[in-house]
C-alpha cells in the first residue's frame, strides 16, 4: 500500500489528483489532502506518507 498526501492551493486540482490516483491503483490510500502548506507540515510533523504531492506555487510558500 502506498500513502499519500497531496497539497495544493486549488480545491479542484486537489479533487482531479485524488480522483485520478483512486482510479489508477486500489494500492494508493490517500492518508489526507491540505489546501494550506502550514496545516500540512503539522500533519507531516506526526505522520509519514510514502508519497507527496505539492504544488509549486502557492500564495505562502511553495512545494520545494
Amino acid at each position: 500500500m502506498i500513502n499519500v498526501v497531496i497539497v495544493d492551493d486549488e480545491p479542484k486540482a486537489i479533487h482531479i489528483l485524488s480522483w485520478e490516483l483512486t482510479n489508477f491503483s486500489d494500492e494508493i490510500t490517500i492518508l489526507d489532502t491540505f489546501s494550506s502548506p502550514e496545516n500540512a507540515l503539522e500533519f507531516l510533523k506526526h505522520n509519514t506518507p510514502d508519497c507527496l504531492f505539492l504544488d509549486i506555487q502557492m500564495p505562502t510558500t511553495d512545494g520545494f
